[in-house]
């Protein structure tokens, strides 16, 4: 295995760790494991997804900010690439998605019954997983 497959195998389980479907997983771990500009062609083949899987993965990508439209002048086909910065596009989806499900869990823990010790306990998680977000923010 190259160091390259390596990249995108440790990309596709990030993807996959951020709750990405698999098929948007495996485009996201194409487009930010090479610098290539990508057709969805391209991206059809070296994936062997279909061509609208492909499209919805890039759509899904593109409105978390992991991938963007390359502008090529003078061509008429559309090409992706991944966010340039994948520190910051991944810590936007990781922070958005643990800030969704703190939200969920502080409603259920706020209506929840059972013994008091573990409510406090959940309550006290709650409150230094928030704290810890806040800090990363």
């Amino acid at each position: 295995m190259t160091a390259e497959n390596n990249l995108y195998e440790g990309l596709l389980i990030l993807g996959k760790m951020l709750g990405m479907s698999r098929s948007v997983a495996i485009i996201f771990a194409l487009l930010h494991s090479c610098e290539s500009r990508w057709t969805v062609d391209e991206l059809v083949e070296a994936s062997a997804l279909s061509k609208s899987a492909v499209s919805l993965a890039l759509r899904d990508l593109m409105q978390m900010g992991a991938a963007q439209e390359a502008i090529a002048l003078g061509e008429r086909s559309r090409y992706y690439t991944g966010h340039p910065d994948l520190v910051e596009s991944v810590t936007e989806i990781f922070m958005a998605k643990i800030g969704y499900s703190l939200s969920e869990f502080r409603i259920k823990i706020e209506t929840a019954s059972g013994p008091q010790n573990r409510l406090d306990q959940a309550q006290a998680l709650l409150e230094r997983m928030e704290e810890a977000l806040r800090l990363r923010g």
